[in-house]
């Protein structure tokens, strides 16, 4: 077990590389603001939807060097969108050098929950995540293939949607 403080809170984490993915949410705040990852805003074409969607992707510095790093996939909340945590938490540049992993902010919509709406065939978040995101990050950012090194998270709608994707593929992921 290791742990540190920050702000009067103490952290008590078990040094594992999805453990202390986790625990970056936790630490952004204690960050300075000095970083080099690099920030991408891609344009993914969903056929699932027929349309367009972006997300933000934050690679470490040093990164295409041949290294496979963790994914974290961090999902906005309820009329939120792609840019919201860069733009609300711009030390996740910082983070993801410090921990060496790509974190991917895909954009779910205004109010979709990320699930394939039954009524509405261009809201198919769920599909277009793991059968269009997720291999377009694995094809063009040096991420990890494992499930042991993929995490996915979010607040609110994001938390919701985090949960429903990881129990849906649990194959995909190891934490959620």
């Amino acid at each position: 077990m290791k742990g540190f403080s920050c702000k009067g809170v103490i952290f008590i984490y078990n040094d594992s590389p999805m453990i202390r993915m986790l625990f970056l949410l936790a630490t952004i705040s204690c960050m300075q603001r000095s970083y080099a990852a690099t920030v991408d805003t891609v344009s993914i074409y969903s056929e699932v939807m027929k349309r367009n969607i972006k997300a933000v992707v934050i690679e470490p510095s040093g990164g295409k060097g041949g290294e496979a790093y963790p994914v974290l996939y961090l999902l906005h909340g309820l009329g939120g969108n792609y840019s919201l945590w860069i733009n609300k938490v711009p030390y996740l540049q910082q983070a993801a050098d410090k921990y060496k992993c790509v974190i991917v902010c895909p954009d779910g919509g205004r109010a979709t929950v990320y699930f394939d709406n039954p009524m509405d065939s261009s809201s198919r978040f769920e599909s277009h995540f793991v059968q269009e995101l997720m291999p377009y990050i694995e094809q063009h950012y040096p991420v990890s293939l494992d499930r042991r090194y993929r995490a996915i998270t979010g607040i609110s709608m994001g938390g919701f949607g985090a949960m429903l994707i990881a129990s849906r593929h649990n194959d995909l992921f190891s934490v959620a």
